[in-house]
């Protein structure tokens, strides 16, 4: 179990100094958000609004809002924890806030995710 931490936190540190913070300027996705907030008021099904919140916080990870990115798949990973998916899902979306954590420098945040996604 150690050694799985230590694992864990090498690879958080390398994916600071790997990690992109990269902007993407498209008008396109501030329009694209708002379409993504309209039809995630109007979802169902929960598999409707897992997609549709990975949707948003895909975009606001382009845009570099990254504190807006990781409460949309925050709101991601509670709807797989509620509902009926594979655990492979919450893996995935563990890692994904896991990166996103060590990107905005949450270390604590980020080994939380970490040790989630175990």
């Amino acid at each position: 179990m150690i050694l799985i931490r230590i694992l864990f936190s090498g690879i958080a540190i390398l994916m600071v100094f790997l990690g992109n913070t990269q902007e993407y300027n498209d008008p396109d996705q501030r329009y694209d958000i708002d379409s993504l907030h309209t039809a995630l008021t109007h979802a169902k099904s929960d598999s409707s609004k897992l997609e549709i919140l990975k949707h948003i916080g895909q975009r606001y990870r382009n845009l570099a809002k990254l504190d807006s990115s990781i409460h949309y798949y925050q709101k991601a990973l509670e709807v797989l924890q509620s509902g009926d998916f594979p655990m492979i899902y919450q893996v995935w979306e563990s890692a994904t806030l896991q990166h996103l954590a060590v990107i905005t420098g949450n270390y604590s945040m980020a080994m939380y995710y970490a040790t989630l996604s175990l």
